[in-house]
């Protein structure tokens, strides 16, 4: 999905987005890296805070001035 050194897979932040996050609930990720669990939570009606220590992969994401809603 995202341009990263180490992808993660839609369909596993899928499974743990919809299983242990209620519909409207935050998902946070410490590690978001190029943003694909936030991704999934947005399209699965969760909002999303995340961070990543490297600027690279938050521009990456696009999430840093996107307003959760």
């Amino acid at each position: 999905c995202h341009d990263n050194e180490a992808p993660f897979p839609e369909a596993l932040a899928e499974f743990f987005v919809r299983s242990f996050c209620p519909p409207g609930g935050v998902v946070r990720d410490p590690f978001s890296g190029s943003g694909t669990t936030g991704a999934v939570a947005r399209r699965h009606g969760r909002r999303f805070a995340g961070c990543d220590m490297r600027a690279s992969q938050v521009a990456l994401a696009g999430f840093a001035s996107v307003p959760t809603p």
